[in-house]
């Protein structure tokens, strides 16, 4: 008899939701064997490996910047290279509930990029190679756990902040590769600005990830790879 432990994941990132429910299988013996912390160590496990992402569009338009282009190859890692405090509240008879408050650290992310756009009315922007971030994530989870003898389902209201972004975007504004000054003063601009690209991205985009995540865990988890997916552990 197998035994689901699913999570029901709502992402909130600056008010961009997605959805995407989270399975492990486990088999009767490790259903008596394994504790909630070994159950939490193997998940943090599985997600601190390398995801890849081979293509995504983007279409960023703000008033103070907009851009448009591709990022391809993105090997995204230490996902859950985090620290963490768990408070549980047991108020409710048939609930657990708890709250759950973890720190990425050093989320890496490196790829190929190539984009045009233009900053307001003051001039155009355009690069195309290869760029890394690292981003520093703070993450609170809010969730209850419910469940029968065959699964247990967790509900969560995750709430996401991006307080640091750090990172480098080659031969951005400088395509003849000789003006190494202004794409470094260019780079400064644009990482400034990540954090509002990135909601906008998560925004254009959740539909079309979930799927792919949701793949991403069944096929880690629980071996359940039924299609080639764009997501796969590297």
């Amino acid at each position: 008899r197998l035994i689901c432990w699913g999570f029901f994941l709502i992402l909130l990132f600056n008010g961009v939701e997605s959805k995407v429910t989270i399975c492990l299988n486990l088999t009767q013996e490790q259903t008596q064997s394994l504790t909630r912390t070994d159950i939490l160590n193997k998940f943090t496990d599985e997600m601190n490996n390398w995801i890849f992402v081979e293509h995504a569009d983007f279409n960023f338009t703000h008033p103070a910047i907009s851009a448009k282009g591709t990022l391809d190859n993105l090997n995204i890692s230490n996902i859950l290279n985090t620290t963490t405090s768990l408070d549980y509240d047991y108020a409710e008879e048939d609930n657990e509930g708890a709250n759950f408050t973890f720190s990425l650290t050093n989320v890496s992310i490196v790829g190929e990029y190539n984009l045009t756009g233009d900053i307001g009315d003051l001039f155009d922007i355009f690069g195309a190679g290869s760029f890394w971030l690292n981003l520093q994530i703070t993450i609170i989870a809010i969730f209850n756990a419910i469940g029968d003898e065959s699964s247990i389902c967790v509900p969560l209201d995750i709430s996401i902040e991006l307080p640091v972004v750090d990172g480098h975007l080659d031969n951005f504004m400088n395509p003849y590769k000789n003006d190494t000054e202004f794409e470094d003063l260019m780079n400064k601009a644009i990482i400034n600005l990540a954090p509002l690209m990135v909601e906008e991205f998560v925004l254009e985009f959740k539909n079309a990830f979930d799927d792919e995540i949701q793949e991403y865990f069944n096929c880690r988890f629980n071996y359940n790879c039924h299609n080639e997916t764009t997501m796969v552990p590297k």
